[in-house]
This record gives structure tokens, C-alpha cells and sequence, in this order.
């Protein structure tokens, strides 16, 4: 029986969309982890499945945001919405509307890590040809992963788990390199800063001007087809028949 159930769900998957592809990707996710097919990963690839059903919908091989990361982030929403979806009245239009909002969520939060992962990699392609130690190293990347606050003497050194003298050292050779900066203030609270990267251009400035570019109008057009699929998911009433695993109702809204 599983057999022909997941060969169901196959030429269902792969058969031309009717109506919502964001639907579908959400029903996809849904039909597979119910079914359960495989004893270990099936989270893992009904998640692949999902994430292949939606670059069919977005229709571009760029993908700048990860379904997969923030379902992650919110799995005890997610495995609440699956059991309460597969236990209750087999009504999937709630959980339909959740994934349809975890993944604006995942659009919406995609500018700040990809502007996070770009600029990281604008700083170090600018310092590409400064020498520096491993604690040093390890200081910087901590700064540009977003520190908690000012860094002071004291912080580096927990930091790099060395001596504050030693930290001092190492801050005091990044300040006339002219990697970091000292912030305003003295005596012990002294607070440093990464210098910035807008001082020397480099091919990292072009990727990222295109970038900023790019992302908030593919932010729009992913933003806009999953505020219309809410819309939609409103307008009609979705049912799965768990027990035999066929969507009976998935059509396009009238």
C-alpha cells in the first residue's frame, strides 16, 4: 500500500501545477512527511522536495532565501502545525497558511543574512593581503558575525582566550593597519570597531551593489505571490484525506 501511495504522490508532484504553486509546494511538504516513507530523513526530504516545488514556482535557478533555515527556526511551530494538521480534522487549510507565512517570513529575513555574507566577504577580500594571527583573525570574524556591544580590551581577550596585554597587542597592530578603529571614550571602557569598507573599492562593491539592487525586487515579486496565495487560501476550504493520501480539493479559486 505505501508503494502505490508514494507512486500517487509522484505523478501527482510531477504532473503540470493547477492552480497555486506555492500550494503545491505546501501540499507537497505535507503528502510526503505523512507518508513516512523512509525509517530516517524524511523531515530532511520532504524539506528538499518543498525547496524544488518552489524554484519551480519562483522559475529562476537564483534562490536567495532558504525555506529549509527557517523552518529551523521555528520547528516547534512546525512540528506543532504537523501533528495538530495530521491528528485533528484533516482540514490542512491551517497548516497551509502557516508555511505560506514562515515563508514570507524566510524572504523577508533573506537581506539581512545575504548582506551579512556579503560584506563579510567585501571586509577580507579588502584585507586579503594583511597578515594576521590566528587570534586576530578570530577577533575580526567575531565583529563581523555582529558582536554584542563595543568590544574593550577585555572582550578580545576572552575572546582569543588570551592575556588583556596580549589582546592589547593584538588590537593596538589591527588600529595601525588600519583594520579597526578606536571609538570615542578612554582609560579601560575604550571600545574598537571594524574600520569600513567603503574606504577602497574592490570587485566585492559591484556584487554588492547589484545585490541591493536585485534582492528587494525579487523580495517584492516572492512577497507579492505569497500575499496572493494567502489571499487565496482564504477563498477556499483545502482538504487532505490523510488515510489514503489524496488531496481532494486543490484547484485554482474561481
Amino acid at each position: 500500500m505505501l508503494e502505490a501511495q508514494t507512486g500517487a504522490f509522484l505523478r501527482w508532484f510531477n504532473a503540470e501545477t493547477v492552480g497555486d504553486a506555492l500550494v503545491k509546494a505546501g501540499l507537497a511538504h505535507l503528502w510526503l512527511v505523512t507518508l513516512h516513507r523512509f525509517d530516517d530523513g524524511n523531515g530532511r526530504i520532504s524539506r528538499t522536495v518543498c525547496d524544488m516545488a518552489l524554484a519551480r514556482a519562483d522559475r529562476t535557478p537564483q534562490r536567495f532565501y532558504s525555506l529549509s533555515a527557517q523552518i529551523q527556526r521555528e520547528h516547534k511551530d512546525y512540528y506543532d502545525q504537523l501533528e495538530t494538521t495530521q491528528k485533528g480534522s484533516l482540514d490542512v487549510t491551517p497548516w497551509l497558511a502557516w508555511f505560506l507565512g514562515c515563508l514570507l517570513r524566510a524572504v523577508q529575513g533573506a537581506d539581512d543574512i545575504l548582506a551579512a555574507v556579503l560584506g563579510k566577504a567585501q571586509f577580507w577580500q579588502r584585507w586579503v593581503g594583511t597578515a594576521m594571527n590566528d587570534r586576530q583573525i578570530k577577533l575580526v570574524n567575531r565583529l563581523l558575525d555582529g558582536f554584542d556591544g563595543n568590544p574593550t580590551t577585555t572582550k578580545p581577550a576572552t575572546i582569543a582566550k588570551c592575556s588583556t596585554d596580549t589582546a592589547l597587542r593584538d588590537i593596538s597592530d589591527l588600529l595601525e593597519r588600519g583594520v579597526m578603529r578606536k571609538l570615542e571614550g578612554g582609560g579601560r571602557s575604550t571600545g574598537y570597531s571594524l574600520a569600513s569598507n567603503a574606504s577602497r573599492a574592490t570587485p566585492m562593491h559591484r556584487v554588492f551593489a547589484i545585490y541591493r539592487q536585485l534582492v528587494p525586487g525579487l523580495q517584492a515579486v516572492v512577497g507579492k505571490h505569497v500575499q496572493i496565495s494567502l489571499q487565496r487560501l482564504r477563498r477556499m476550504r483545502l482538504f487532505s484525506t490523510i488515510s489514503s493520501l489524496q488531496i481532494t480539493s486543490c484547484g485554482a479559486v474561481t
